[in-house]
């Protein structure tokens, strides 16, 4: 796999480590908030939404998810309220996962409270060369930015810090390649079926 950053010249956190930077810099967040998510499938075990989830219980997870979220509408109104633009986009292989399913009932409370959400279907592949090495980061005002590191399983580990101004510049013309070619949420749930959401016994209304 072709590296799109030197680990060398990046520092390596904890996921406690990573927690911690992270606050600092939405705390100092001046003008953009950018999320690329990557793996069809994570390990959330400390969440309750998500065990909810794993057992079918689609009712708590739903009910759950939103109060989660809900709970930090301030950050949002925030972010918003200073003029702070706030993207996420996701790279989506169809059929969907079990996963995404789920995760898509947070996007749907997330894109209400104002972040925009995109998504990147697999025919997009031929037009952005790079989704096939991309993984996971997030990005504060084009400068921050911590690439994620996942386990085979899908669990956080950690995160690498990347200040190297070069490798910086990579990351952002590639979230802004994916951002121009992605699918707004709301349109994408539009040409999904009930049925799509409607596994494991899991009811989609």
């Amino acid at each position: 796999m072709i590296e799109y950053f030197n680990k060398q010249e990046a520092a390596y956190f904890s996921v406690e480590e990573y927690t911690d930077h992270f606050k600092k810099c939405w705390k100092n967040l001046k003008r953009n908030f950018f999320k690329y998510e990557s793996l069809q499938t994570y390990s959330e075990p400390n969440n309750p939404a998500f065990v909810a989830f794993e057992k079918g219980d689609w009712s708590t997870c739903k009910l759950e998810v939103f109060n989660f979220i809900s709970s930090q509408y301030s950050l949002f109104e925030s972010a918003l309220q200073n003029g702070i633009s706030l993207t996420r986009i996701r790279k989506v292989e169809l059929p969907l996962s079990n996963y995404l399913k789920f995760e898509f009932e947070a996007y749907k409370v997330i894109s209400y409270f104002g972040e925009r959400i995109g998504l990147i279907k697999p025919n997009h592949k031929q037009s952005i060369k790079e989704l096939e090495y991309f993984t996971d980061f997030v990005l504060f005002d084009n400068q921050q930015l911590f690439v994620l590191d996942y386990n085979a399983k899908g669990l956080l580990e950690g995160a690498w810090f990347v200040n190297h101004q070069k490798d910086v510049n990579k990351f952002n013309n590639f979230a802004d390649k994916i951002t121009k070619k992605a699918i707004p949420f709301g349109e994408f749930l539009k040409t999904m079926s009930d049925s799509t959401f409607n596994s494991n016994g899991m009811d989609s209304k």
